[in-house]
């Protein structure tokens, strides 16, 4: 039979210090995968709503609408939300708000609060007429520089306006 032979002191220091080490790597990366796996739960909470004005014209049998701006608020979380409120957001920082519904062809499109479910979205719809007419009338503001929404949680959410109202003048 053999005889058991033990290490050096100098190497079992070094097998020591290299097991410290091997153990703090694999704990900082379970830490690591641990705070991740947090953050992923927290955010799967957490409302993801997008906001995007652009013209919009709706086409049918009867003809073509006016041209539109739409406010379109689209939920990418994983929750429904209610929409509470749009509008348009001025340079300086203030709000307009977009009262709804805006005529009867579109009265059952604009109706708020509105619920959004998880995937969809929600488009409510102003003339384009009126919105030039506010972006002109509060040009000592900056005009309209883009969108909002608000939820029933109480998120308030900006988007972009993908529409030059400065164009759009009324016919005479």
């Amino acid at each position: 039979m053999g005889t058991l032979r033990l290490m050096d002191p100098e190497t079992a220091a070094t097998a020591s210090a290299v097991a410290a080490i091997a153990a703090a790597v694999g704990a900082a990366i379970s830490a690591g995968v641990a705070a991740v796996a947090v953050y992923v739960q927290w955010r799967s909470n957490q409302p993801r709503v997008k906001v995007v004005g652009q013209t919009a014209i709706f086409i049918n049998d009867q003809g073509t609408s006016p041209t539109l701006v739409s406010i379109e608020v689209r939920n990418g979380g994983s929750l429904p939300i209610t929409v509470t409120g749009v509008g348009y957001r001025l340079a300086d920082g203030g709000r307009l708000a977009v009262l709804m519904p805006m005529n009867d062809q579109l009265q059952t499109l604009g109706v708020l609060p509105r619920v959004v479910g998880i995937g969809e979205a929600a488009s409510f719809y102003q003339d384009i007429y009126h919105a030039a007419d506010a972006h002109r009338e509060n040009k000592h503001h900056g005009g309209i520089a883009g969108v909002w929404a608000r939820t029933a949680a109480g998120g308030e959410y900006r988007g972009t306006l993908k529409a030059q109202l400065d164009t759009f003048k009324r016919p005479e």
